[in-house]
């Protein structure tokens, strides 16, 4: 299988901000990534920042892998190698597997549960309640 390892970059700085892989075309991957910023409510840095954009995203195919478990690794080593490098990715993960290994720090976890209870304490936090009218025939 080919898998596909590509770059998102800022249309207006040319930065690369977000790499990737897929198995599909690259212009049918790009519009997944849109689709998703603008649906998802819990928005991650890249929906954010993707959503903060005047104008779609560039899309780059960097190189082609044989393998899904390949590609994955390949993936990986790469996110590495440009964050040691300086760039400023919104990869919020190891990269791979959909956050499986995301490392979320004390502090993020301590501003987390505050915004939470805030939230709870304002009932803007319905866990999944509907309220329900009653009628009386």
């Amino acid at each position: 299988m080919e898998v596909k390892i590509y770059v998102l970059k800022d249309p207006i700085t040319n930065e690369i901000r977000y790499i990737g892989r897929t198995k599909n075309f690259l212009n049918k991957r790009l519009n997944g990534h849109l689709s998703k910023a603008k649906t998802n409510k819990n928005k991650s840095h890249k929906d954010n920042w993707l959503l903060s954009l005047s104008s779609k995203p560039k899309i780059e195919q960097l190189t082609t892998i044989i393998g899904w478990k390949e590609s994955h690794i390949y993936e990986q080593n790469l996110i590495k190698e440009y964050l040691e490098k300086g760039y400023d990715l919104t990869n919020s993960d190891d990269r791979g597997e959909g956050e499986v290994n995301k490392i979320i720090s004390k502090e993020q976890k301590i501003k987390i549960s505050k915004k939470v209870k805030e939230m709870h304490d304002n009932n803007q936090l319905s866990c999944n309640r509907k309220a329900v009218d009653i009628y009386d025939l």
